[in-house]
């Protein structure tokens, strides 16, 4: 009569099996979990690094004195030094004049399982990132600066300069966010210069 055939390991089998067996599984699938993953990486690194020297090229395309296509780049220190396009240029100005915004994303049933409570933590947890993402941001001493761009010359501009900057981009800027963006845009724009200006000190 057929059945199920059940296999009985004596004690000092089962033991063996538990002790060696079953970790060495688990040690290969971590060792090809591992070796996975850092294939991966090495291969985001290698597409990484052949797009950034694709990038830094076309800029010193740009940039050079021969096509004078474009005067300059503008970019965060991060990005600029990420993307190696210091070696395309001999000058920086920091003007900081950008505005860097903090996007997060969450999965909405999990948000939505959440209490009230646990939400809270979540929003305090993003809230404090950003705080300490900006600080860092903005805490680059002449040395550190120096230290990335050995090669560069960086400027820092008076507030006679700054003003200067603001006066020749700022009509420009409010033409285009209206033509692009219509009514809504030049609300949101009207709002977002009112934060800046109770933010100034």
């Amino acid at each position: 009569m057929g059945g199920v055939r059940q296999i009985r390991l004596q004690p000092g089998v089962a033991t063996a099996f538990i002790l060696l067996v079953i970790p060495l599984i688990g040690a290969l699938v971590g060792y090809a979990y591992r070796t996975n993953a850092d294939l991966a990486l090495s291969q985001a690194t290698r597409d990484m690094d052949r797009v950034t020297g694709d990038i830094v090229e076309e800029v010193q395309n740009l940039l050079s004195p021969v096509a004078r296509v474009v005067d300059g780049q503008m970019n965060p220190i991060e990005t600029t030094h990420y993307g190696r396009l210091h070696t395309a240029q001999n000058y920086m100005t920091l003007t900081n004049h950008l505005y860097a915004p903090f996007l997060w994303t969450a999965n909405r049933d999990f948000m939505a399982g959440l209490s009230e409570a646990q939400r809270q933590i979540v929003a305090d947890a993003v809230a404090e990132g950003v705080r300490a993402s900006r600080a860092r941001t903005g805490a680059y001493s002449d040395s550190r600066l120096a230290m990335l761009f050995p090669s560069v010359r960086i400027h820092h501009p008076t507030e006679d300069e700054l003003a200067a900057f603001r006066a020749a981009t700022q009509a420009p800027m409010r033409e285009f966010v209206a033509a692009t963006f219509g009514e809504e845009g030049r609300l949101l724009l009207a709002d977002f210069l009112a934060a800046i200006a109770q933010a100034q000190p």
